[in-house]
């Protein structure tokens, strides 16, 4: 899993499966310390920061970085460790910018 979520080096078809295995491993308790010793929660939150424009991986890479978040062992390493908090917030901020136009400038610059 590791080699095929490195970025760059997969198919998105491929990454996505990958994605969803990790997301699948990171919601069973049993296999969160498995995940905290490898480099999976890095190398999810560098894809967060690589397909944003791909919806369904990041759907899941969202999944995933949420279940290892409620854990103490991965969710330090996601929050201490990576810039995952970063890239979501860009993404939504990316979002808001697209879905709501409007907004008054001040409201932006307050962001």
């Amino acid at each position: 899993l590791q080699r095929l979520l490195t970025p760059g080096s997969a198919d998105d078809d491929v990454v996505l499966e990958c994605v969803i295995i990790v997301g699948t491993l990171a919601s069973d308790a049993e296999s969160l310390p498995l995940l905290a010793t490898s480099r999976l929660p890095i190398l999810l939150a560098e894809l967060l920061a690589e397909k944003q424009a791909d919806c369904d991986i990041m759907l899941q890479l969202m999944f995933a970085v949420r279940c290892m978040l409620l854990s103490d062992e991965t969710g330090e390493i996601i929050l201490l460790e990576t810039e995952a908090v970063g890239h979501i917030l860009q993404m939504l901020e990316d979002m808001l910018d697209e879905e709501h136009p409007e907004l008054p400038s001040a409201l932006r610059a307050a962001r």
